[in-house]
């Protein structure tokens, strides 16, 4: 019954028949495709960041947002002024002319912007692999308990895995790709910001992609103006890639790994906001600390 009735939730929730979860356990859901939409994807996340872990084999996509990360800045909605017009509303209410009193509330009392400000997504990590050979026994599942996704497949004869947390105490998402064989692990990396063309003024958000060392990327940037509120919130997001065996390098906007054993990805990511009336705060030295408290840490 349980199974029927997680079935129709998927359908009504608009996710194909043929890749809704299967269970194995309780705590687990496992799916024998790769997610080929937003929803199908596989959320990881400790309150402030949050992932959908795609699982794509030739390429796999991450896609992660942090909190604070919204449009436009600090602002009152208040219509200076406003309260004179408030008798003459109350007359027209009295005198049976709501559709008059309706129209002069909306104009000098109903506060503007009419709408909030739009939360946005803050960027994609982006992995391709080279190798497009068929691939056997794909499995993608999330573990509800430990909160890992995990991806797993065969590619010539090779056993792959992938995994992805996100840990609260550390502040960062991570990923680890591991293979039963030696030397196998190759891949073009990116990590690329995201433009909400619904929610974006063309132009008055943007972002930046910087290369980080020989093992690293940078993603900076600030928020759209929206509704004539300009756009304050900066950001700032980091990735770095730690190598058992093989060998890292960057070049233009990409992160290049080839023929390691084993490779872990630390994602962490801040923006400038302190308070809903200041966003004046720090983001790149909010990262920078970060990644200082991770530098003792092992993937375990």
């Amino acid at each position: 019954m349980r199974r029927k009735i997680l079935l129709l939730g998927f359908i009504l929730c608009g996710i194909s028949p043929s890749v809704f979860a299967q269970f194995n356990s309780s705590t687990t859901m496992w799916y024998a495709a790769p997610a080929e939409k937003w929803e199908e994807a596989l959320p990881v996340g400790n309150g402030r960041l949050g992932a959908m872990y795609f699982g794509g084999v030739s390429e796999d996509r991450l896609q992660f947002n942090e909190e604070t990360y919204w449009t436009g800045g600090p602002y009152s909605t208040v219509v200076k002024g406003a309260y004179q017009k408030l008798p003459e509303i109350q007359q027209l209410l009295f005198g049976g002319r709501s559709i008059e009193a309706h129209l002069l509330f909306g104009k000098y009392l109903l506060g503007y912007p009419v709408e909030q400000q739009k939360y946005q997504s803050m960027g994609n990590v982006i992995l391709s692999f080279a190798d497009k050979s068929e691939v056997t026994d794909y499995r993608r599942e999330l573990d509800l308990k430990t909160g890992i996704a995990r991806v797993t497949y065969t590619q010539n004869g090779i056993h792959f895995k992938r995994e992805v947390f996100a840990s609260y105490p550390d502040q960062a998402v991570v990923m680890r790709l591991s293979a039963d064989k030696q030397g196998v692990i190759s891949f073009e990396c990116q990590l690329q910001g995201v433009r909400n063309q619904a929610h974006s003024n063309y132009a008055t958000d943007y972002f930046h992609t910087d290369l980080w060392g020989n093992n690293g990327l940078r993603l900076t940037g600030k928020g759209a103006d929206y509704l004539g509120i300009e756009g304050k919130i900066r950001y700032e997001a980091r990735l770095k890639a730690r190598l058992k065996g093989g060998r890292a390098s960057t070049s233009i906007r990409s992160l290049h790994v080839q023929d390691a054993d084993e490779v872990v990805l630390i994602l962490v990511a801040a923006t400038s906001f302190k308070s809903y009336k200041d966003v004046d705060g720090n983001c790149r030295r909010r990262v920078e600390d970060y990644f200082s408290h991770l530098a003792g840490l092992d993937y375990e």
